[in-house]
């Protein structure tokens, strides 16, 4: 077993959003596919009574040297989302994706990933989905440090920035590949958000990609959500210094 795989446990954890995602090729899509998903999906919807239906629009961005940027707006893609009724867990598809999100109290990866296949379990059959693009998984951590508490003492990526930049809190963002191999890779953003009183928070955004992924049944792409889930715990550690771990929770 990688160390990647260890249970590490916070007892009150930033996440205020994880977000588990699979990405396929675009299917034609009509207004019949996803009442005849409703259907099937429908002893899921017991506990997702919530329904929205959005359009998700999508960008092609165009950059060459000497020329200026070119965005061209692509068609919107429809987002169908069931809410559960505290509204803390939703989860989504289209013709392009399907996502389970977790809002607080997000706890662990073990409590979203039947949900996720019970999802998939209806929706890729139906869509004749046999190819997947790509899988992914999210996390996003708000940490709000404190006069006690500097940024530095948090966070052991925090940037070196000169004393005077340093005691405005000036707006920042920090991205960082902390891995890459043949089959996935996983970035890191560290962002400040803006102060509150005596307070300053952050955003500290994983991201874990696959970058080539192929499956038989849709038991290989749970294991891979599960198996791969250790490489966002120590990406997070990574980020955090002993003290920031402690800060943010960690059962010693």
């Amino acid at each position: 077993m990688s160390k990647a795989n260890k249970k590490v446990i916070y007892d009150k954890t930033p996440i205020i959003e994880a977000i588990f995602e699979i990405y396929f090729p675009p299917v034609v899509w009509s207004k019949e596919i996803p009442l005849n998903l409703d259907k099937e999906l429908k002893q899921i919807q017991y506990n997702f009574g919530t329904r929205e239906e959005v359009n998700f629009h999508t960008f092609n961005i165009d950059l060459q040297a000497g020329a200026s940027i070119k965005a061209e707006q692509k068609d919107a893609l429809p987002r169908i989302r069931h809410w559960s009724a505290d509204r803390k867990t939703m989860f989504q598809y289209g013709p392009d994706m399907i996502a389970v999100n977790a809002l607080p109290e997000y706890q662990s990866i073990e409590d979203y990933l039947p949900l996720l296949k019970s999802v998939v379990d209806v929706v890729l059959p139906i869509l004749g989905v046999k190819t997947i693009t790509a899988l992914g998984q999210r996390f996003i951590n708000e940490i709000t440090s404190t006069d006690e508490m500097a940024p530095e003492k948090i966070f052991a990526i925090y940037p070196k920035l000169p004393e005077h930049v340093r005691s405005k809190h000036s707006p920042f963002a920090l991205q960082v590949e902390t891995l890459r191999d043949d089959t996935k890779t996983v970035a890191l953003n560290l962002e400040y958000r803006g102060n509150l009183a005596d307070s300053h928070k952050y955003l500290l955004d994983i991201y874990l990609r696959s970058l080539r992924f192929s499956y038989k049944t849709t038991d290989d792409i749970i294991q891979w959500m599960n198996d791969q889930h250790g490489f966002v715990v120590e990406t997070f550690e990574a980020a955090l210094t002993k003290d920031g771990q402690k800060f943010c929770g960690k059962r010693q």
